[in-house]
C-alpha cells in the first residue's frame, strides 16, 4: 500500500512539473523607438514608447516576440544619417 501511494505521488509530481513547462501566460511588452540624426538636428533624438499585452504565450514565445520587435535601421539622406532603434523589454503579468 505504501508503495502504491508513493508511486501515485511520484506520478502526480512528474505530471505537475511536466505540465508547468507548457504553461501559457500573459506578458507585457514595453517598446521604445528612438530616432536620432547625425549630424544633430534640432529636436532629435526623439523617443516614442508603447506598451502591449499579449496572452496565451509560453516563455519561449514571449522571447520570440521580443526578438521580433527589436531592430536597428540606418539610412542616409541629404547629408544626414538617420538611425531608428527599437528596443523591447517584457515581463509576465
Amino acid at each position: 500500500m505504501k508503495k502504491l501511494l508513493l508511486l501515485i505521488a511520484i506520478i502526480a509530481t512528474v505530471t505537475i512539473v511536466g505540465c508547468s513547462k507548457d504553461d501559457k501566460d500573459c506578458y507585457v511588452f514595453n517598446t521604445t523607438q528612438t530616432t536620432s540624426a547625425s549630424p544633430s538636428i534640432s529636436g532629435y533624438p526623439q523617443t516614442v514608447t508603447s506598451t502591449t499585452e499579449k496572452c496565451g504565450l509560453t516563455a519561449d514565445d514571449a522571447l520570440g516576440v521580443k526578438k521580433g520587435i527589436e531592430s536597428t535601421s540606418t539610412s542616409t539622406t541629404g547629408g544626414y544619417t538617420i538611425t531608428v532603434k527599437i528596443t523591447c523589454t517584457y515581463h509576465k503579468k
